[in-house]
């Protein structure tokens, strides 16, 4: 119950921060950087968390991999991630299917997807996905595999962002070609 009171807590303060802090920084932005302003929100939201986790953790006993949700074995982590996975397709293909039924999708653009564009697409969507969702798992182990921590960490980051924005970058380009 207090550490549910302190994330309650973490969570009052993002929404502080943004409240606070998001008119300013767009003000200060927006002569130069073309930001929405609830991106810019979003952002400050997520920093004012992640900094108040950080500082938290420890007191919390949070700061080892068992505590995050890594500390299961494989077999139980293949099974909880397939079901997420199932329930997270079968509720998109509801909201799509409610919002084609609506008319509030328009499907003119996708008409113009080959079966090939179409495959691409997916695998790259599929692939960026789990280079996000592995990354996570991934980098502790590297991280303490060598004493040179902070050089891993870094090349392991570099590289993740790397990949993961080449994919948007190759989405990008198939979907202009094919629209």
């Amino acid at each position: 119950m207090r550490a549910f009171a302190w994330f309650l807590g973490l969570i009052l303060i993002g929404l502080v921060s943004i409240a606070v802090f998001t008119y300013p920084v767009w003000m200060v932005l927006h002569p130069y950087f073309s930001f929405p302003f609830h991106r810019i929100g979003d952002r400050i939201g997520m920093l004012a968390l992640a900094v108040g986790f950080l500082l938290t953790a420890r007191r919390l006993r949070l700061s080892d991999r068992a505590s995050l949700g890594y500390g299961i074995p494989r077999r139980v982590f293949v099974r909880e991630l397939s079901v997420g996975l199932a329930l997270g397709v079968v509720t998109m293909a509801a909201v799509v299917g409610i919002m084609s039924a609506l008319g509030l999708l328009d499907w003119t653009a996708a008409a113009g997807f080959t079966a090939a564009a179409l495959t691409k697409l997916i695998a790259m969507r599929l692939l960026s996905g789990l280079a996000v969702a592995f990354h996570r798992r991934d980098v502790p182990a590297r991280r303490h595999a060598d004493r040179d921590r902070a050089r891993i960490w870094y090349h392991s980051r570099g590289d993740f962002d790397r990949r993961h924005l080449f994919g948007h970058a190759f989405l990008r380009q198939l979907q202009d070609t094919a629209g």
